[in-house]
């Protein structure tokens, strides 16, 4: 079996004619069949951090707007049915004493603010702030705090703005940025990225401005959804585009280890990493809301996308499956969430 679905199967699950289980069961099909693929890769786990530390290392920061996948767009309305309370688009924490979505996001929250190293008072940048989860969640809790939350989506910083003015967080700045061009003008004492470098094409560069930005005893804090090993380089597929990619997307994800390939002015002083379990969990609950909301769903996809709402609530289901399935592999050891504190070098702090 390769690692692509079988035209039966794409037709069958468009035609929404497969329960959930089946779709489970197929999609753990395809990954063990990629992860089989990949074991036949002649350079083995370092020579792909090896490519994969090359490749991050040179050429623009970010993508390009015009790189993303058309069927990566969906309605903004959608985040805000999906999401808890908090509206946090990244992994949230899971314990034995969790009881729902919205605690899991404050857990998440607050363990990052710990792990950062946040307190009131200090100047705070947040890289890629999505619905601003985190940078609401710090400026409430530090109220004396300076907060700088950027992102490259207008739709996102609109409405992280406009819930600032509401919650009278006026502490908070919000700026609309290309991660290529976005300098911030000011040094903090803390950097924070929440699952943004996933999307970053040159790392080397960036993390150079980081450190730019911080002061000399400031410390970054980053949180990359990542893999055990490094994936070789990706192949060529055919078929139905949105199915391959939704599939196997995941495989791409950069190894646990490749931050530590540039460390040249910013160095690893503390590194987690959390079961991809914690995922698997949040992608649940995320498509248990839209199961849920279903009719509110089909509203906002009908809006965006008139007669083809259907497929698109298929698309979406796949998706959220798929990744609660990859996230779940090896009791989330194969894909799980990497944390890392990052600070100057004793070099870099004396020259600076």
């Amino acid at each position: 079996m390769t690692a692509d679905p079988s035209w039966l199967a794409t037709r069958l699950i468009m035609a929404d004619l497969l329960p959930d289980a089946l779709i489970r069961a197929g999609v753990r099909r395809v990954i063990a069949a990629r992860l089989r693929e990949e074991g036949a890769f002649a350079g083995g786990p370092a020579e792909a951090l090896r490519r994969a530390a090359a490749a991050r290392g040179d050429g623009p920061i970010a993508r390009s707007p015009s790189d993303a996948r058309p069927e990566a767009v969906i309605p903004d309305a959608l985040y805000h049915l999906m999401l808890g309370r908090q509206r946090k688009l990244s992994a949230a924490l899971w314990d034995a004493s969790t009881t729902s979505l919205d605690d899991a996001e404050d857990k998440m929250l607050a363990l990052t603010a710990a792990r950062a190293g946040l307190a009131d008072g200090q100047r705070i940048l947040d890289l890629g702030c999505g619905w601003g989860a985190l940078a609401l969640w710090m400026a409430r809790r530090f109220p004396a705090a300076r907060v700088t939350a950027v992102s490259s989506s207008r739709s996102q910083t609109d409405w992280v703005e406009a819930q600032a003015r509401r919650e009278g967080l006026a502490r908070v700045e919000v700026v609309t940025a290309d991660m290529n061009d976005f300098d911030p003008g000011a040094r903090f004492d803390r950097v924070v990225s929440v699952e943004m470098f996933e999307d970053m094409r040159n790392w080397r560069a960036l993390l150079a401005r980081v450190a730019r930005w911080l002061d000399d005893d400031g410390r970054a804090f980053l949180q990359i959804l990542t893999r055990r090993d490094g994936a070789p380089p990706p192949r060529e597929h055919d078929g139905d585009g949105w199915l391959t990619a939704t599939f196997l997307d995941g495989a791409s994800m950069p190894a646990a280890r490749l931050l530590y390939a540039f460390q040249d002015d910013l160095v690893v002083a503390d590194h987690w990493e959390l079961s991809g379990v914690h995922y698997r969990r949040t992608v649940e609950a995320w498509l248990a809301n839209l199961d849920r909301r279903k009719p509110d769903v089909m509203r906002a996809l009908r809006s965006a996308h008139g007669h083809e709402a259907h497929h698109w609530w298929v698309r979406l289901r796949v998706f959220f499956l798929t990744c609660a399935e990859w996230w779940d592999w090896r009791d989330g050891g194969e894909w799980f969430v990497s944390q890392y504190a990052l600070t100057k070098p004793a070099r870099g702090r004396a020259a600076t």
